[in-house]
Order: C-alpha cells, then structure tokens, then sequence
C-alpha cells in the first residue's frame, strides 16, 4: 500500500513576524492520511464526560471576598453576601438535604449539585453530573490543612463548629480534632500529602 505524505502551505497576508508560533501553524500545517480520513466521516475530536468544580474552604472569616474600592472596608465584612462562600453555604446546604448528612465536603452538598455563582448557593444540577475536587493545602499551611483533613473524612458537617466536634467535644482547634480523630498519630500525613501532590506536582516541587 503506497502511503502519501502532503504539506500545505498559504500565501502570508500579513509581515512574518519572527517567533509567531500560531502564524507558524497557520502557514504550514501537516495532516496525517489519518486525520484527514477522520475529518472527511465528521468523527468528533473530543469528549468531556464530567464537568470539574474546585471547591474552596477556609478558616472562619478568612474568606476571599471581592469589593469595589468605593465602598467602606468596616462594613464589607458585615454583608450577607461575604459570608455566604461556598464552604459555608455548602454546611447550610447540609442542613437542606437530609442525605448530604451522609457524605464528605468533598462529596457533598449531595451529588448531582452545582455551585450557582450568581446565587450564591448550591442547587440541583439539571443534567449530567460534575467531579468535586479540593484545593490542595500542605502540612505547613497550619490550621487551614487541618480544616481540610476532616472535609474528606467527616460527614454532614453543618459548621465549623460542628467540625471541631469530636464524640460530643467541642476542641478548640482543628489540629486537636484531627488528633482525637487519629489522624495525626505517626506522619501520615506527609506520606498522604505526597500522594496526592505527585499526580500534579513536578519533581521539584516534590
């Protein structure tokens, strides 16, 4: 079977600039005999199953928060809607859906939801389904790694409070209730932290 090999080349209509990577690919692409037949039947080039939200967390009242510089930074603070972040309305949205109480942050508010950000809160999604995933946070980041240990551990949290509560004690820090969890007991956490940092992190970062 004699296999040919075909270069195309256009009529430049503007001045070559040196180091114009996409006037490059423009002026001088090359399509394999199998891409071209895969263009000719109209086969699709991609597909994405499952939509990815990134679902944030902080410490109380740590909360990024948008403004505009006119208004009056002591009453920003104090506004409905600051407050209402996706952690925050994500423990209301526990409150709404009896069984989101039987999941993770991380899983939770039930599946099948979204984060609306118009609205400012979690609802139902209306078709296909998304894939939670939670920033990652070093051992050395403090108290905001050991808030993000019990969002993948401990169901149905309404609060913060509620997360610090360990077998009916309230603990004063995060890092305490993850003790009483057991989580914190030999190193762990390193070994989990470089799990899960080696699916994205280059070898230096490691």
């Amino acid at each position: 079977m004699l296999k040919r090999k075909a270069t195309y080349g256009s009529e430049q209509s503007q001045p070559y600039r040196e180091g114009d990577e996409i006037q490059e690919y423009l002026d001088c692409r090359y399509v394999s005999i199998v891409e071209s037949c895969w263009w000719i039947f109209e086969f699709s080039l991609q597909h994405q199953y499952f939509s990815i939200q990134k679902l944030q967390y902080h410490l109380p009242g740590e909360q990024l928060v948008v403004f505009s510089d006119k208004k009056d930074l002591f009453s920003i603070g104090n506004e409905l809607e600051a407050q209402k972040t996706m952690l925050t309305m994500g423990f209301e949205a526990n409150k709404k859906y009896p069984q989101a109480r039987h999941t993770t942050y991380l899983n939770s508010p039930p599946p099948q939801c979204v984060w609306n950000h118009s609205s400012r809160s979690w609802t139902v999604c209306q078709k296909g389904s998304s894939i939670d995933r939670l920033s990652f946070a070093h051992p050395n980041c403090g108290e905001r790694y050991y808030l993000r240990v019990p969002f993948t551990k401990i169901c149905g949290a309404t609060s913060f409070e509620d997360t610090r509560t360990i077998r009916g004690v309230l603990h004063l820090t995060f890092k305490s209730a993850c003790m009483a969890l057991g989580f914190l007991d030999d190193d762990g956490k390193w070994h989990a932290a470089l799990a899960e940092a080696s699916t994205w992190a280059s070898g230096v970062q490691l």
